[in-house]
This record gives C-alpha cells, structure tokens and sequence, in this order.
C-alpha cells in the first residue's frame, strides 16, 4: 500500500499542525511515565529507609528498653521478698548469659543503599557525610583492626584505645578498654 501524500495546500498544513501535536503529546507522555518510574523508585527507597530505621528503633525498644524496665521490675520484687526471691539466671547452660541469648544482643542490619541515601542527604543540607563511606555500593571504613582511636561521645569520652574489631553490618567498633561493665565481686578466702 502506497503512503498517501498529501497535496499542497489548506489540508497540508492542517495534517502537519496535527502530526506535530502528536509527536508533542507522545513526547509528554514518555517524560511523564519516565517522570512516574524515578518517583516510584524514590518512594520505594524512602521506603526502605524508613523500615531501616523502625526496625533499629523495634530492636532498641524491645531488646534495650523493655529488658531494663523488666529488670528493674525484677529487682524491685526481689527486695520485696528478700531471701526468698526466685533465681532469674536461668538457661545459662543453653549458651545464655542470665536470660538473653547472644541472638538478641546483635543490633538489626544497616542496608548499603539506606547509607548512601543518608549520606546524600547529609551533604545536601552542608553536613560532612558520616562514616563509613559508601562507593559503588560497598561501604569503607577509615578505621580497621590495630588502629588507635579516641572515644568522641558518650560515657567514656576522651577514653584512647585500640580497635580489636570492626563490626560493617551496624556500624560498630569494638575498642580494648572501653565500655567496660564491672560486677562487684566478693573474694572467697579459705582458712589454712
């Protein structure tokens, strides 16, 4: 089948206005559906953010929070019935310290891509992005094992001492001497 020319004159230029307006309307909607595509990825990746960080703040309330406020529950109730408080360091033999597994204590996961966003975020608004680094989707740490580092917040601030290890998955160092708990110990002597 032969394309139909179109012949000069007033039709002519009403099939090319028309032709136009529809290569401006598909061209509208191509930018609007790549428009719709790029706000759904960012959505879905506020998304993961925020179910990032509800899951850090679930993990907080139940293994931080609601253990000390059943600890000092607890504790109230023993100094209520004094010597004959029931024994609370149970399951030890089951690889537990007191009542908590070693499960329980790791804190969630902080996804790669949840990292970069944050530090996009942070160098929009002027603020140096935070540790560790995220490139080409694997993250950097500047401290490794062996290096020496100062303590800048928290009860041991000002503290210096050595990394022993660096935990990537929550973005944790763990430093020789430092958050150290103490237990009050009664030394046992025996006569001779």
């Amino acid at each position: 089948m032969a394309p139909v020319i179109a012949r000069p004159g007033r039709n002519a230029a009403r099939h090319a206005k028309k032709a136009k307006e529809i290569r401006h309307v598909k061209g509208a909607i191509v930018w609007h559906e790549k428009q719709r595509l790029a706000r759904k990825e960012k959505m879905k990746d506020q998304w993961e953010e925020k179910q990032s960080k509800l899951q850090r703040k679930r993990w907080e309330h139940e293994q931080i929070t609601q253990v000390r406020r059943k600890a000092l529950r607890n504790a109230a109730e023993d100094w209520k019935l004094g010597p004959l408080r029931p024994n609370r360091a149970v399951n030890v033999a089951d690889g537990k310290y007191a009542v908590v597994s070693p499960a329980q204590v790791q804190k969630p996961e902080i996804p790669t891509k949840v990292w970069k966003m944050e530090n996009a975020a942070r160098e929009k608004r002027g603020i140096v992005p935070a540790y560790p680094l995220v490139v080409d989707d694997k993250k950097y740490f500047p401290i490794v094992k062996g290096d020496r580092v100062v303590v800048a917040k928290g009860t041991d601030k000002g503290k210096i001492g050595t990394v022993l290890s660096v935990v990537p998955r929550t973005h944790e160092l763990i430093v020789q001497g430092v958050n150290l708990v103490r237990r009050h110990t009664t030394l046992l002597c025996t006569a001779p």
